[in-house]
């Protein structure tokens, strides 16, 4: 676990909330003490599928397959059951999307921005120069990556404030 002043606190909370995660919420809470269990692991075959389940929230199970389809493209299926009631929400970190009705009472969520591998890692580094500027690169899969819609500082370098603010603003 890492830490750090106040404000560092405030940011690992944020990114850690289940809401900045692909998942569902019920009335934006974050998840209460999820034990997942795993139900089915295939991973040789066609088909490979992992389904995990948990109690997200009391009185609300969720199921979560991903199933990878000729080693060419990837299908996750949540389901939900309960008597919880409230507010349900997907959380995607891909982008906006739509939910298009495939049949009566089942739906389909399609991404509209853009696609990432499930086993993507993430790296934020930051910098303070002199003067106290504070600027952060990203890098997806050790690879420096750039974000379109932010106005780099310079090559792959951000003003730490530029991205708060982006963050903030989605």
């Amino acid at each position: 676990t890492y830490s750090g002043d106040e404000e560092i606190e405030r940011w690992r909370a944020y990114f850690k909330a289940t809401a900045r995660h692909n998942a569902l919420t019920l009335d934006d809470r974050d998840y209460d003490d999820p034990q997942p269990k795993v139900i089915e692991w295939t991973p040789e075959g066609r088909v490979q599928r992992l389904t995990v389940q948990h109690e997200a929230y009391e009185g609300l199970t969720r199921r979560r397959s991903i199933e990878f389809f000729d080693e060419k493209y990837f299908v996750v299926t949540d389901i939900v059951r309960g008597p919880a009631s409230g507010r349900l929400t997907l959380r995607n970190g891909l982008g906006a999307g739509s939910i298009e009705e495939t049949a009566p009472g089942e739906y389909l969520y399609r991404d509209g921005a853009r696609y990432c591998p499930f086993a993507t890692n993430l790296q934020i580094v930051f910098y303070r120069n002199r003067k106290g500027l504070v600027l952060v690169k990203f890098l997806a899969n050790e690879e420096e990556t750039l974000i379109p819609e932010l106005k780099a500082y310079s090559g792959p370098y951000y003003r730490w404030d530029d991205v708060k603010g982006y963050v903030n603003d989605k």
